[in-house]
């Protein structure tokens, strides 16, 4: 799963943002991406909440100015 989506997601999101973090930061936008698909179970909630803590730091320092969600 994370091969096939998350990380080609995170990558792209990643290269928008100017490879301004490391790709950790941006593996939650592809995680929440499948979220609404069921696929919750697959991270525990410390990943879960680590990749949204993450996620936010990109959002609020994003070049874009509305963020990326």
């Amino acid at each position: 799963m994370t091969k096939n989506y998350v990380k080609p997601i995170a990558l792209a999101i990643q290269e928008l943002d100017k490879n301004r973090y490391p790709l950790e930061y941006y593996m939650g936008f592809g995680w929440s991406g499948l979220e609404q698909y069921g696929l919750h179970n697959l991270l525990s909630q410390e990943q879960w909440d680590e990749n949204d803590r993450l996620r936010k730091i990109v959002n609020q320092n994003s070049i874009f100015s509305n963020g990326c969600n």
